[in-house]
């Protein structure tokens, strides 16, 4: 539990500017980069370098180019644009996932699309998680520049018959 209070707090510290405000690590003279892709969406990553020192990297491409090293992702964020044209975005759970990037190659990362969302219930108490294709969980959705309505949810029986609809509420 200790933790993910820690976790959380870095979260809150980096997305606020407060903690990542280095640059990733300086690439060293004669060395080509790695990088890291997300084919499914361009992204934001609160990362650690080996050294133990926190920072973000953004993608505009869906692609970053870091030198060659360890790291850990401990938060990701991804972006995507839907057909009308408004920007979305996801923001993980914290990864913690360690990743070694090699000189001159791109790793491959497969978070994001497909997405799936699953209801859970304890008692009278229901849950909502969306994960994405690594089994990575999402906590935090937005639509740029807008708020989102709380979320509906219809309950049907084995032959399709609507059994409870109901709208959750925020906080």
């Amino acid at each position: 539990m200790r933790t993910a209070r820690i976790i959380a707090l870095l979260v809150l510290l980096c997305t606020g500017a407060l903690f990542c405000q280095g640059n990733p690590p300086p690439l060293p003279s004669g060395v080509r980069p790695g990088a890291i892709s997300i084919p499914s969406s361009e992204f934001s990553l609160i990362m650690t370098s080996e050294s133990g020192k926190y920072f973000s990297v953004d993608s505009k491409s869906r692609r970053v180019e870091l030198p060659p090293g360890k790291y850990s992702i401990i938060v990701l964020r991804l972006r995507k644009k839907d057909n009308a044209g408004r920007e979305w975005s996801l923001s993980s759970k914290a990864l913690n996932r360690p990743i070694l990037l090699r000189e001159g190659k791109t790793t491959t990362l497969l978070y994001g699309e497909p997405l799936a969302a699953e209801v859970k219930r304890s008692g009278d108490i229901f849950s909502f998680e969306l994960t994405g294709a690594f089994k990575e969980s999402y906590t935090y959705f937005s639509l740029k520049d807008a708020r989102l309505a709380a979320p509906s949810f219809t309950i049907t029986g084995p032959t399709g018959k609507v059994l409870e609809k109901g709208q959750f509420k925020f906080g």
